[in-house]
């Protein structure tokens, strides 16, 4: 069965027009596309209004990568009333190649099962440990002993694992999500177990476990990953620049209307467990005005961005004074920062589950659009 094409010709004229040298046109003569350049128009049908043929630009060439900003087009038989604009910069793609190419570089879904803490639980996450790190489990978690806030600090997942050890064999066993030490080893184990399932099937898994593992699975390594999929569920087009080998696992960039933006996530560590200090108004201002002007080397007017502070393990009480702070400092310096197109606060949570020892989990995303940014601000944002 043929498909239908993406564009339907409606008259005369060409269907896009760009800057570009080339044009394209049907077999029959008719220009469909006036000022294309190579390589701008991937798997791209159009029905010519003269004599109906279908004309269809190439695909990608063996071992071309689809980089870029690249706008999927599904085949609805679009007709547009007066052509449409080819920017420079722009690749329209068909929908079908641009899955094909990005579906194995895509974040999965999370799951949104309650977790249950079980001696199977922490036996698979001690045994995904080990394969990351090459057997390191027993040692890091030797180097987080007692099990205090120092063990924490050292190797967070290997101090939570030893904790829910110690919970399940506890007889009577205290509220899962009671003591502050269990709740904490329970946002650990969820947030890792979260990251295999989402990120496990990525080409550069090895790279990014590696990133994370350097801290012990810290939190705040974590949330870089968190981040991406968040935005990716809310229907960005956010990923890696698939640079080869030298590839960075922090470097995540998402595509707006008009350009990529990079995605830098930092730690906000100064109000998180078990070293933060007590929030303010005032204080919250500050530590967002120094998140910002550490950042403007990689988030600036050249290379525009989105910053997203990991705020780590902090109480629920912060979110609406740390919004506020952000969306007062996009309001009164926004100007100064006109590269910023947004700032945002991820942080994990934890809730109860109908079972003693099952729990939910995920990450609270709570962005702000800076509305003084130079440029067309499409980001997509989750709705909780």
């Amino acid at each position: 069965m043929d498909l239908a094409p993406h564009f339907l010709q409606t008259g005369t004229g060409p269907v896009l027009v760009g800057d570009g040298p080339d044009t394209l046109a049907c077999e029959c003569g008719q220009v469909l596309v006036q000022g294309t350049r190579p390589g701008q128009l991937v798997g791209i049908a159009f029905r010519c209004a003269a004599c109906s043929a279908v004309t269809t630009t190439p695909d990608l060439a063996e071992g071309e990568r689809l980089l870029g900003h690249v706008v999927p087009l599904a085949r609805d038989a679009a007709e547009l009333p007066s052509p449409g604009v080819l920017r420079a910069g722009l690749r329209f793609a068909d929908r079908a190649i641009v899955d094909r190419e990005e579906g194995p570089l895509r974040p999965q879904p999370a799951s949104r099962d309650p977790v249950v803490v079980s001696p199977e639980l922490l036996q698979a996450v001690i045994a995904a440990y080990d394969e990351i790190t090459g057997g390191a489990f027993a040692a890091h978690a030797a180097a987080s002993q007692p099990l205090h806030w120092t063990g924490v600090r050292r190797y967070p997942l290997a101090w939570s694992c030893l904790h829910l050890q110690a919970w399940l064999a506890a007889s009577p066993r205290p509220p899962l999500l009671g003591p502050t030490e269990t709740t904490v080893a329970a946002v650990h184990v969820a947030a890792f177990r979260q990251f295999l399932s989402v990120w496990g099937a990525h080409p550069l898994f090895p790279q990014m476990a590696g990133f994370a593992a350097a801290t012990g699975f810290g939190l705040h390594e974590l949330a870089v990953f968190a981040t991406v999929q968040t935005l990716f569920a809310a229907g960005n087009r956010v990923g890696l620049l698939m640079a080869g080998p030298d590839t960075r696992v922090r470097e995540w960039s998402l595509q707006t209307q008009d350009r990529l933006l990079a995605v830098e996530t930092v730690a906000f560590p100064g109000f998180a467990w078990p070293d933060g200090k007590p929030f303010s108004a005032a204080s919250l201002r500050h530590a967002v005005q120094a998140a910002i002007a550490g950042a403007r080397g990689r988030v600036n007017a050249l290379h525009p961005g989105l910053l997203i502070l990991s705020a780590g393990l902090v109480p629920e009480q912060i979110d609406a004074p740390l919004v506020e702070a952000m969306e007062r400092l996009c309001r009164s310096a926004g100007r100064m920062h006109r590269g910023l197109a947004g700032l945002g606060m991820i942080t994990p949570r934890v809730g109860v589950a109908d079972r003693p020892e099952a729990y939910g989990f995920g990450w609270v995303f709570l962005p702000v659009a800076n509305p003084a940014y130079e440029g067309e601000n499409k980001v997509v944002v989750p709705r909780h």
